[in-house]
C-alpha cells in the first residue's frame, strides 16, 4: 500500500514537471479542461496499472513497444481474475503512454 502510494506521488510529480507551465492567456479554459482529463487519465493509469506492481513511467517504452505491453498486462490481468480494464479507459492508458514515451508520441 505504501508502495503504491509512493509510486502514485513520484508519478503524479514527474507528470507535473514534465509540462510547460508557461501560461497561456488564449487557451485558459481549454487548459483547465485538458489538465483535468490528464489528471483523470494518471487516476485510471495509477489504478490499473499500479494494482500488482509499480506503474511504469511512460518514458520507459517507445510508442511502439506500448501496445504489446498493454495487452500483455490486459491478458495478465484477466488471468489473475483482477477483471479485464473497459476498453474506454484501456485506450486512454495506451494513449497516455505513447504520448509520453521514449522518443515522444507517435507520428
Amino acid at each position: 500500500m505504501i508502495r503504491s502510494l509512493v509510486v502514485a506521488s513520484l508519478l503524479l510529480f514527474m507528470v507535473g514537471c514534465s509540462g510547460d507551465s508557461s501560461p497561456t492567456s488564449s487557451s485558459s479554459s481549454a487548459s483547465s479542461a485538458d489538465k483535468a482529463a490528464s489528471r483523470n487519465v494518471n487516476r485510471t493509469y495509477l489504478h490499473y496499472c499500479s494494482g500488482c506492481h509499480g506503474a511504469p513511467r511512460p518514458g520507459q517504452h517507445t510508442a511502439r513497444e506500448w501496445p504489446s505491453i498493454v495487452a500483455r498486462m490486459q491478458q495478465r490481468r484477466i488471468s489473475a481474475r483482477l477483471g479485464p480494464i473497459p476498453p474506454q479507459e484501456l485506450r486512454e492508458i495506451l494513449d497516455y503512454l505513447q504520448d509520453n514515451a521514449a522518443g515522444g508520441p507517435l507520428k
